[in-house]
């Protein structure tokens, strides 16, 4: 405690009186002019209140008031004035003193209690700056990194205390995540949510570290990858304070990873299918080698070739063909009421993401939502077609449309 007071009678009384009512201990510094008193404050940073005496030598407290107010981390300041000075104490008051004292006959009575509240409120503050300080950073810092950063209540991790703005990589805002605690699970991939929703039931209960990687549905639909890892912050009592997570965008490296497998799967098809091409003795034994090497690796759901007659103008699905049964492999398909069959009349490939939408379509196995078809040429003439279906809309790409053509 600083005291700045010109009368050392007064600096006597009020050592004396904080000796015998201030429940804590303390070190009282006396000055008697403002400019020692700011010189002491630039060497002793730790002072938590300065009580100052309105007139002073070479001032007035008020006008140390405002010097110390312009500090960086100020010490609580209480004013002590003289009858007839209360304008003035409000006036402090309004400048940002903790408190003032009247210098009348019971005002040393009151001093310790004012100094411990004034003492109190300005730790209290300092430490509502220092935290807001440390938001502030971390709010910068989380912001700042290409991932979203998450608190969540503990133990059940049910309610979101804090979402970083990177969170609209899904679509939705901060603010929907934090007050619909369904979210999460609601835009889970319905092919993992289960995975998922166990593996973090598991995590929460014990405690443990979650990290896992899950698809997402964003709010446009689109379906991205997603790798979260979730700590439970714990207090030095080991108290569970909340969850602490961060989720990262991982759609580029899953698609870069899936299109290396995919490479690696095709390049084994395409040898694959120049081996049996070199050593089958028979055609039919071609055909049933190339369709089990391409539906056991690419196609597993419907795929096949289908020879054309050109006399009749139809075509038949090879007994190879994988995906329907045997009822629709012995069906003579026209080839102007089919698929399959405008293929092989124009020689050129179809590659269809929807064909409810296509009146040609002949259904040999339920639920196909796409279809892809090319055309086998043996010196310009069309002997069938390699066709696949699948029961995902747009299913087959490009590429798919090149690998069959190639294999053809």
């Amino acid at each position: 405690i600083l005291y700045v007071e010109d009368e050392i009678a007064h600096v006597l009384l009020t050592e004396r009186t904080l000796e015998e009512n201030l429940h804590q201990e303390f070190h009282l510094i006396h000055t008697e002019k403002v400019a020692d008193a700011l010189k002491l404050l630039d060497t002793e940073p730790d002072i938590d209140l300065v009580l100052s005496d309105l007139r002073l030598p070479d001032g007035t407290g008020l006008e140390l008031l405002k010097k110390i107010r312009e500090r960086k981390e100020p010490p609580a300041v209480v004013l002590v004035t003289g009858q007839g000075d209360q304008e003035v104490a409000v006036a402090a008051l309004k400048a940002g003193a903790a408190d003032y004292l009247v210098k009348q006959s019971d005002y040393l009575h009151r001093l310790p209690v004012v100094i411990s509240n004034a003492i109190a409120q300005n730790r209290y503050l300092r430490e509502q700056e220092a935290l807001y300080r440390a938001e502030f950073k971390y709010q910068s810092l989380v912001e700042q990194i290409p991932a979203a950063v998450f608190l969540c209540e503990a133990p059940d991790a049910e309610t979101t205390i804090y979402m970083s703005p990177r969170i609209e990589l899904t679509g939705y805002t901060p603010d929907e995540w934090c007050t619909d605690p369904d979210i999460w699970i609601k835009t889970l991939h319905p092919e993992d949510r289960e995975r998922i929703v166990e593996r973090d039931r598991i995590s929460e209960h014990a405690g443990s570290r979650f990290l896992e990687e899950y698809r997402f549905i964003r709010r446009d639909g689109k379906i991205i990858w997603i790798k979260e890892e979730a700590r439970l912050i714990r207090d030095k009592a080991g108290v569970p304070l909340y969850w602490h997570g961060i989720l990262f965008d991982i759609t580029k490296e899953k698609e870069s990873e899936a299109a290396l497998q995919r490479q690696v799967k095709e390049l084994a098809v395409l040898h694959s299918a120049s081996l049996a091409a070199s050593n089958a003795l028979q055609f039919d034994e071609l055909i049933e080698q190339v369709t089990n090497v391409i539906g056991n690796t690419l196609y597993p759901d419907n795929f096949g070739i289908l020879l054309f007659d050109v006399e009749s103008s139809t075509l038949r699905a090879h007994p190879s063909y994988r995906g329907t049964s045997r009822e629709n492999l012995s069906i003579l398909i026209p080839a102007n009421k089919s698929i399959t069959g405008k293929v092989a009349l124009t020689a050129q490939s179809i590659r269809l993401g929807d064909v409810t939408k296509e009146p040609l379509y002949f259904e040999v196995t339920t639920g196909v939502q796409s279809e892809l078809c090319v055309p086998i040429l043996v010196r310009g003439q069309v002997i069938g077609v390699i066709n696949t279906e699948n029961k995902k809309c747009n299913a087959f790409s490009e590429r798919d449309e090149r690998l069959l053509t190639t294999i053809a």
